[in-house]
């Protein structure tokens, strides 16, 4: 081996810790990352469909109509 080639993996050894420690940030940096963009998109995903379904309880709204007309010719004195 040449002298550099040597040199560079004396660097490589002394510099090992400070290389692993800033892979194991990034990691973390992206793993915090992912899960807020994951908790946004979850979280506008649910106000969408509450929205949609809010908008839609309100353009159809439950009625019933009852028809009463019976009642009127009903007595309870027929025996």
């Amino acid at each position: 081996m040449s002298q550099q080639k040597v040199e560079e993996k004396k660097e490589q050894k002394l510099n090992m810790k400070k290389t692993v420690k800033r892979r194991k940030t990034g990691a973390r940096i992206a793993a915090i990352i992912g899960i807020i963009a994951a908790v946004f998109i979850a979280g506008w995903l649910i106000y969408s469909a509450r929205s949609q379904y809010i908008s839609y309880r309100k353009s159809n709204p439950k009625t019933y109509t009852v028809d009463l007309s019976d009642l009127a010719s009903f007595s309870l004195d027929n025996k």
